[in-house]
């Protein structure tokens, strides 16, 4: 009888624990999701700024921001936040365990830099590459700088946008 007892409280344990994890799983997973979209949305706004503008002017008409507040997101670089406040976050933070949304984060950064890099915008270009090396490396299970070619044409397209950025 005693036998028993115990087994039933190991088995409730085991079961406390496996739900534990879930939802710990499930949190940080929506948590991933939440921040590869607020990314989205930053980068939305950087390539058409009418939209961003278009949803502050109703924020501040409903009174939910301020003028100064108003000033100060208008001004903000919309690229830098989806960078680093959007998908660098989600590879800073949530890459265990890896979901769908770090590699799309990681996706999306590296896509971006390249887009910027073509369009010869290299500030814009120099934060997403730095953002794919500080966040998405091997230690986070990054797919982007496995590739040996890859990593390395980051590093030198690094060094190149110094160079031209910071003479």
């Amino acid at each position: 009888m005693q036998k028993k007892k115990w087994l039933e409280w190991i088995g409730i344990g085991i079961g406390v624990l496996i739900v534990m994890y879930a939802m710990i799983y499930f949190e940080l997973r929506h948590r991933a999701k939440s921040e590869c979209k607020r990314g989205e949305k930053y980068y939305e706004y950087f390539l058409h700024p009418e939209n961003k503008k278009t949803e502050l002017d109703e924020k501040k008409a409903k009174g939910k921001i301020d003028e100064n507040e108003y000033k100060r997101l208008m001004e903000q670089d919309d690229y830098k936040q989806a960078v680093m406040e959007g998908w660098q976050v989600v590879g800073d933070f949530y890459y265990q365990p890896p979901t769908k949304w770090f590699y799309l984060s990681e996706k999306r950064t590296f896509e971006t830099a390249n887009e910027r890099y073509d369009k010869k915008d290299n500030f814009h270009a120099l934060i997403g590459y730095r953002g794919i090396l500080e966040s998405f490396n091997e230690r986070h299970n990054g797919t982007i700088v496995k590739n040996v070619e890859t990593k390395k044409m980051i590093e030198d397209r690094i060094v190149e946008l110094e160079k031209t950025l910071y003479k």
